[in-house]
């Protein structure tokens, strides 16, 4: 086996369908952090031995959520263990919102809820997610409710939580003009 190196940092991102979790992963994708959506748990330890020896990915993030299926019971233990290990400070951001905030998000991107079955209504399948990722909001390191922010606010919001500092420290100027 090879050398491992210390990760900056592994961002797990979980929460609720429809609450800004792609947003997120998108946004940090922009910060330089190497994203993976829907990665089965079991092959998290793996992922993390993975970027440690590689080096030139120091900074991850994770998508985890009810797509996972049974597989999601297995989560806080993998945790567990990756927070007893210093070299992978590993930080777990719960995204939620109100549930007339999701129904509208749902209604607005016309996808269906992954947990809404063939005869079940949105509000339902809001309920059995909230039940079911319970125990990882109780997991997280810190919990977003993007209910009365805007894409432009989270985005803002993420970017000054988990930009890493230019070594140069210019400052890096944005110009939108709308035209």
């Amino acid at each position: 086996m090879g050398m491992l190196s210390a990760m900056e940092r592994l961002v797990v991102i979980t929460g609720l369908s429809g609450s800004g979790k792609t947003l997120a992963a998108n946004c940090l994708e922009d910060l330089g952090y190497f994203c993976v959506d829907n990665l089965p748990v079991g092959l998290i330890s793996q992922f993390c031995e993975l970027l440690q020896r590689g080096q030139q990915l120091p900074r991850a993030a994770l998508v985890i959520d009810v797509r996972e299926g049974t597989f999601l019971s297995q989560f806080p233990e993998i945790l567990r263990t990756l927070r007893a290990n210093p070299a992978i400070p590993v930080e777990v951001l719960f995204f939620e919102s109100t549930d007339d905030v999701l129904k509208r998000r749902f209604s607005e991107s016309r996808r269906p809820h992954p947990m809404a079955g063939p005869c079940g209504t949105l509000e339902q399948a809001i309920a059995n997610e909230r039940v079911a990722l319970a125990p990882l909001k109780e997991l997280a390191s810190r919990v977003i409710d993007s209910s009365r922010w805007t894409s432009h606010e989270l985005r803002s919001f993420l970017r000054n939580a988990y930009a890493v500092a230019n070594k140069t420290d210019i400052p890096n100027l944005n110009f939108v003009s709308f035209g």
